[in-house]
């Protein structure tokens, strides 16, 4: 996080009048202020305003008054970075968690037609300087922004989804963008060899979960965003994986089921101009402010972390194309053969950020699984020094796991940083993992 002041402005209380010589000396002192420090995060804190009110003496220099504002401006700042798990923002304070947070907000709001916090999304570079107020060109900034970043994309849109009850975000997305804009936001992929069958009507993920749901009790609207609503299906029940056109079809038949149009021919011929078309959202002035998104769930502490260390590896053993549908459990079953904790929240991370449904898998599975991730990590890093293999002090390591639908994060205390984990490319971000579905970082702290 980087911290600057654009404008500072001083005024003066005295009950004598002040000599324009002391007050030039106290108008220098912001200059030469220090900003406090940034801290290392990826915290964004925005501020519109922010009254800072100290008390000097006559004899008080420019150097004195500096220290003072800058303990103010310290504590206030200090005080907004503490309270950010409880989401702090007000009006002239906005505060969010990472950059995707941010981005969420932006285009949440602006398709609610919101405006109030465009002054914070230009301060955190989301919303060009050169936007107007018109809500129509933010949300317009926000899907181009969302679409440049194809590996936040899904937990960005998950996230909306997973907030509907509480701010209105899917009702307001879907009755905002375009089916052009739906396209940018959710690409397809290559077409499958063989036809996918008919999706499940209930579902373990929880975004799918609430899709489905959200599907049954709106459907007049359902049935006139189907295309929509049958990307987003097939993403989530693709595990945030960019879907193929015949993975859509599927979930499109499953939209199909639940809303059949003749269901609710009823319906919309009593109000035959509803739900028709997206609703166009409207300048800052003229829509209410829309609900805050709820705030993020806390980091998770494990004991076991650096299970996560070994994903990059599965792709070079061949075992992540291998096992296709049957990979969560898969991992599942490697992590409790490694010794993991059956509860634990780095086996979840693990095995993408869910518990996987139970599925018979062959016996020998997971312990020829950890025989071929043992060898990769031989390779990469050579002979164990006096261990018998390199799996166990590998995979039990403190971390504090961030777990959101397509998005894994684990921070590691810094004291556990290992040289030879970087020679050997183990403990690099791997970013985006296509058949996990998930974008996975790791940092240390």
């Amino acid at each position: 996080m980087s911290l600057s002041v654009a404008t500072w402005r001083n005024r003066y209380r005295a009950d004598e009048a002040l000599s324009e010589e002391q007050i030039r000396g106290w108008d220098e002192a912001p200059r030469r202020m220090a900003v406090p420090a940034a801290a290392e995060t990826d915290v964004i804190l925005c501020i519109r305003r922010l009254d800072l009110v100290t008390r000097i003496r006559d004899s008080d220099g420019t150097a004195r008054l500096g220290m003072k504002l800058e303990e103010a401006l310290d504590a206030v700042i200090a005080a907004a970075l503490r309270d950010h798990a409880t989401a702090y923002k007000g009006a002239d304070v906005v505060l969010w968690r990472d950059r995707r947070e941010a981005i969420a907000d932006l285009l949440h709001r602006a398709a609610a037609g919101d405006m109030s916090r465009a002054w914070a999304w230009r301060q955190a570079a989301v919303l060009p300087e050169t936007a107007t107020r018109d809500a129509r060109d933010a949300l317009d900034a926000a899907v181009a922004l969302v679409a440049e970043e194809p590996g936040s994309a899904w937990p960005i849109l998950a996230r909306l989804i997973l907030a509907e009850p509480q701010a209105g975000s899917l009702t307001a997305l879907l009755g905002a963008l375009s089916a052009q804009q739906w396209e940018a936001l959710l690409p397809l992929g290559a077409d499958d060899p063989a036809p996918v069958a008919p999706l499940p009507l209930s579902a373990a993920d929880p975004v799918a979960t609430a899709l489905l749901s959200w599907i049954g009790a709106r459907p007049a609207l359902a049935v006139h965003r189907r295309d929509a609503l049958a990307r987003l299906l097939a993403r989530a029940t693709a595990r945030g994986a960019v879907p193929s056109p015949a993975r859509v079809a599927a979930a499109s038949a499953t939209v199909e089921a639940i809303i059949p149009t003749e269901g609710v021919a009823a319906v919309t011929a009593a109000v035959p101009h509803a739900h028709t078309r997206a609703t166009t959202p409207g300048a800052a002035e003229d829509a209410p402010p829309a609900p805050d998104l709820p705030p993020l769930a806390g980091p998770l502490a494990t004991e076991w972390g650096g299970l996560l260390f070994l994903l990059p590896l599965l792709a070079t053993t061949g075992l992540a194309e291998e096992l296709d549908e049957a990979l969560p459990a898969a991992l599942h079953a490697i992590g409790l053969g490694l010794g993991a904790p059956p509860d634990d929240h780095g086996l979840r991370a693990f095995c993408g950020g869910t518990w996987p449904e139970p599925r018979d898998l062959p016996e020998q599975l997971a312990p020829l699984a950890i025989a071929a991730l043992e060898a990769a990590l031989h390779d990469r890093l050579g002979p164990p020094d006096d261990r018998e293999t390199w799996l166990p002090d590998l995979c039990r390591r403190d971390a504090l796991l961030t777990i959101e639908p397509g998005w894994i994060e684990a921070a590691f205390p810094l004291s556990f940083a290992d040289a030879r984990l970087r020679r050997g490319a183990i403990d690099l971000d791997p970013g985006h993992l296509p058949w996990l579905g998930c974008v996975v970082r790791f940092r240390y702290a």
